[in-house]
């Protein structure tokens, strides 16, 4: 492609900092340089709101002030903590990334942007963003907000993140990055696109560059960027058995690797077709559990959901009282665990049963 006249981004970037002066935007991790910290905010931002990024990235930097700390936690107080926020393979990569800069990098974190590239759960973004704040190495960031502003102004039909575009849309971005002010440019460029540049109801009455967009000069604000074909999710159906016994002991599983909410805690569950009557598997599980059954199905949930990137997961929850869930004939399998039920709010399980036992909490102890 053509090289882009450097007044166009000497332009472009001196609007772009008095628009951060005229508009500052408070963020706890902005102008942070250590690394720990901006690595940390990064991963915490992923598939996150800010909002609730900031809760999290205040509760982790209070709980794990150094990535030894955080190196040195045990699994499931680092999955409770992050518990809520979804997409648990951040979680599970950040651990990876956290114990091997320790154990195999004697704590010293990457300075180089294909260094930290090579980290668990780092991408081409996460890396150029942690290379530019903590070490002012000059990478262009290239994230939702960044593809959104360049198609605009530059009027480039192309789906953002696709395989064909993403190098056109770099190319774009390294040649409009301040290399003598990478930290800053890629911050006020990541605001500009969060709260002015939106993808609805963008502020174009006071962008100072509208006068060069494309998109606003021909009236494409709200065509560009290109929309991707929405991918149809695929749907799943829990039944949930909450069983517990006289002496308020529950049982869990703690998810397998290789599906959903891997690492977290579960309920034992059948999974059903869909408008599936469960109640045969129900009664092939009882009969095969080695549980003595006192009350089989004593209450039944209302349907929850919840939506992953690839799919739709509707569960239900069955409460099943029991003798003893010490018989059961698979709890010596490390998988399976009892658990009193008053600990179970130390437990890190996936949203949608702890909206359950949010619901529930105030007559749990009516198994």
């Amino acid at each position: 492609m053509n090289s882009i006249p450097k007044e166009i981004c000497d332009r472009f970037a001196a609007h772009l900092y008095k628009w951060a002066e005229d508009y500052p935007r408070q963020l706890p991790w902005k102008g942070e340089r250590d690394p720990y910290r901006v690595w940390l905010s990064e991963i915490l931002l992923q598939q996150t709101q800010v909002s609730r990024g900031i809760i999290y990235y205040d509760a982790f930097v209070s709980r794990f002030s150094s990535i030894e700390a955080l190196a040195a936690a045990s699994d499931d107080d680092v999955f409770k903590l992050w518990e809520g926020l979804g997409y648990y393979s951040r979680c599970r990569n950040m651990l990876k990334a956290a114990r091997l800069i320790v154990n195999e990098l004697d704590g010293r974190f990457p300075s180089t942007y294909s260094e930290i590239l090579k980290l668990p759960g780092v991408g081409p973004y996460t890396a150029a963003a942690i290379a530019s704040f903590a070490f002012g190495e000059p990478k262009a960031v290239l994230d939702g907000n960044v593809y959104r502003i360049y198609a605009r102004f530059f009027g480039v039909d192309l789906i953002p993140n696709a395989a064909k575009s993403k190098s056109h849309f770099q190319n774009l971005a390294d040649q409009m990055l301040d290399r003598e002010n990478p930290a800053r440019f890629n911050q006020a460029l990541m605001d500009f696109g969060a709260t002015h540049c939106t993808p609805r109801n963008a502020k174009c009455e006071t962008c100072a560059v509208r006068d060069l967009c494309f998109a606003f000069q021909h009236n494409r604000v709200e065509e560009l960027p290109r929309k991707k074909t929405p991918i149809k999710k695929r749907e799943r159906r829990f039944a949930y058995l909450v069983i517990t016994d006289e002496s308020d002991q529950t049982l869990l599983l703690k998810r397998p690797e290789g599906d959903i909410w891997a690492g977290l805690y579960s309920f034992p569950l059948i999974e059903c077709d869909e408008n599936h009557i469960f109640e045969k598997e129900l009664e092939t599980f009882l009969s095969q559990s080695g549980l003595e059954v006192l009350n089989s199905v004593q209450h039944s949930s209302k349907q929850y959901k919840q939506t992953l990137s690839h799919q739709k997961i509707f569960g239900s929850f069955y409460g099943i009282r029991v003798n003893s869930v010490s018989h059961y004939r698979l709890l010596a399998e490390t998988a399976y665990e009892s658990v009193a039920w008053s600990s179970l709010g130390d437990v890190a399980f996936p949203r949608m049963i702890r909206q359950y036992l949010e619901d529930r909490f105030s007559s749990l102890f009516e198994f």
